[in-house]
């Protein structure tokens, strides 16, 4: 979860090796905030993301970026996320998923079954 993203992102070649044939969309330009500068990626609409026994269908980008996956604002905002530090937890429209954060250059959380 990144919510400084205004969109959320996803590797393109961890994409591709899921989806060797993917079309990629219309190319739009990305700020990469903490570096400064501009990457290209592509917008992919109505992609469908399963978490758990979850689905939820949003847009997407596809980027060279460094992790698998950023959830970004769209899908925070959109889905009613409630992140809880204390608790170790998140919630994703009233379903609570345990946050397990590990520290690698970033900050990034996996999230383990739904409860």
């Amino acid at each position: 979860m990144d919510t400084a993203a205004q969109a959320t992102v996803v590797f393109l070649d961890w994409l591709q090796s899921k989806r060797p044939h993917l079309q990629l969309g219309e190319k739009v330009s990305l700020l990469n905030a903490a570096m400064g500068s501009q990457m290209e990626g592509w917008r992919l609409r109505q992609q469908c993301l399963i978490f758990g026994d979850s689905s939820f269908t949003i847009d997407v980008i596809v980027a060279p970026i460094s992790d698998d996956m950023l959830l970004g604002l769209d899908f925070l905002q959109q889905n009613g996320v409630v992140i809880n530090l204390a608790e170790g937890t998140v919630s994703v429209k009233g379903r609570v998923l345990e946050a397990r954060g590990r520290r690698t250059q970033d900050v990034s959380l996996d999230m383990e079954g739904l409860h």
